[in-house]
């Protein structure tokens, strides 16, 4: 039988500073950026309802997270997968963690006033946008990806200062598309994992690639200096300058301009 989706919904607390946990195991996710004063809005579709939600606000963290009825079990059977649609909120600025498990996850975070961003995807699919430049200083994203297959997509708009991307046998694309509005740092290091890193032409960055056992490809449009490669934008000097240093132990790392 069917389930009726259920309404989430939080305002923003009065504290500082916010934090933001989305937890959730094998369900299908989406995320979009809101318009209204909620900090968290949104509906849940529980399947046969052995897996309602939970919501938790204390002090300046909000966690939104799952939990198994374990006597509803063959309800899921009957209901189908957990369905998240979510929007967040844009009025004051938060860190957001992402805690994905196995889930089928679509997320769209242009625009939001992120401080920080915390990524976990232990199997399943993610996919990250930056659809539009952020509205705050982001300090950091780290992401931690188990045997997935995890897109990052136009990078450049979220306005890093720093990028950690660790993986075990993950499927890892990186598309620093977008405008780089400032510095960044980014380093990747994986080890049985494909990955492909996509720069434009026109932004500068440099990139340190190194595969230990695998393979290593480059596409047409970059330019090795001193053992990095440099895109069109980097050997013209522009700025702001994105800095990449990626290490695959083994599987293939590919770079390509776009």
């Amino acid at each position: 039988m069917a389930s009726t989706p259920v309404r989430i919904e939080s305002p923003f607390p009065v504290v500082e500073p916010l934090t933001l946990r989305i937890t959730v195991g094998a369900c299908r996710l989406r995320v979009a950026p809101g318009r209204g004063e909620a900090w968290l809005a949104g509906t849940y579709d529980e399947g046969g309802g052995a897996v309602p939600h939970t919501l938790e606000l204390k002090e300046g963290t909000l966690r939104l997270s799952q939990r198994i009825e374990l006597s509803r079990t063959l309800d899921l059977l009957a209901g189908g997968a957990p369905s998240f649609d979510l929007s967040l909120g844009t009025a004051r600025p938060y860190a957001l963690e992402l805690d994905c498990g196995a889930a089928d996850a679509v997320v769209d975070l242009g625009g939001l006033p992120l401080t920080r961003l915390g990524v976990r995807q232990g199997a399943g699919r993610l996919r990250v946008d930056f659809s539009t430049p952020g509205s705050a200083s982001l300090s950091e994203i780290r992401v931690d990806a188990g045997a997935s297959s995890i897109e990052l997509v136009r990078l450049a708009n979220a306005g890093f200062a720093e990028l950690r991307v660790a993986g075990g046998a993950a499927k890892l694309d990186l598309d620093f598309g977008g405008t780089l509005a400032r510095d960044g740092q980014a380093r990747i290091e994986v080890g049985m994992a494909a990955v492909r890193l996509a720069v434009p032409g026109a932004t500068a960055a440099r990139i340190d690639a190194r595969s230990i056992v695998g393979a290593l490809r480059i596409g047409d449009g970059f330019t090795k200096r001193a053992g990095t490669f440099w895109t069109e934008g980097a050997t013209a000097g522009r700025t702001p300058v994105l800095s990449i240093r990626a290490e695959a132990s083994v599987g293939l790392l590919e770079l390509a301009v776009v």
